[in-house]
């Protein structure tokens, strides 16, 4: 399974985006240009187990418009995901599957919404899976993303100013298991303390 396309609609700089994804797909752009908030956007809809613990979106992350001030009074955050679904996940996602009837082939959309809710009074952070029509599925559950996420996981390598976190022994969320062993013999260190940082930066 894999990632077709993603709509973003008002998350930080973006007011509208539909993005499509081929097999590989490269960002490149100026600073400042969206490129991290894509990345984010795919993050806040396909969190990891620790992620789904806690919010990783938040009122500040609203793009706000036009005359619009207030982030309870705009239409919130929108973010759709649709994934094309391969024959070896039909049996596990059989109640979230779509049907594609022209082209006989089979997809998952899931959205995520994160916007104002005048009954609770509280900003909500809400999961759907939808179909062909664009409504959320009666069936959605839990247990259901908890599968879909098997099929679709995802790593994220943060930009390189973070490097120090991300090749943490102590912080890494990927590489701290392979860390913990690694060790670099003393003479090596020492030549490798000894390069000057300019040079290290050309690299």
């Amino acid at each position: 399974m894999r990632i077709s396309n993603i709509e973003i609609q008002n998350f930080r700089s973006i007011r509208h985006l539909r993005l499509d994804f081929g097999k590989t797909t490269i960002l490149i752009g100026p600073n400042n240009a969206g490129k991290t908030a894509i990345l984010d956007a795919i993050r806040v809809a396909l969190p990891n187990s620790k992620e789904q613990k806690r919010k990783n979106i938040s009122v500040q992350d609203i793009h706000l418009y036009e005359n619009i001030s207030n982030p309870r009074t705009s239409e919130g955050t929108r973010i759709t995901i649709n994934c094309r679904a391969e024959d070896l996940a039909i049996e596990d996602l059989d109640e979230i599957i779509q049907y594609t009837l022209y082209t006989n082939s089979q997809f998952v959309n899931l959205e995520t919404r994160y916007s104002w809710n005048s009954e609770s009074d509280i900003f909500e952070l809400r999961r759907h899976f939808l179909n062909s029509k664009g409504e959320p599925l009666l069936r959605d559950s839990q247990s259901n993303l908890n599968r879909f996420q098997q099929y679709l996981p995802i790593f994220y390598l943060g930009a390189l100013r973070t490097v120090k976190d991300e090749f943490s022994p102590r912080s890494s969320q990927f590489w701290r298991q392979m860390l913990k062993r690694v060790t670099i013999p003393q003479k090596t260190e020492t030549q490798i303390l000894k390069v000057p940082k300019s040079s290290m930066n050309r690299y």
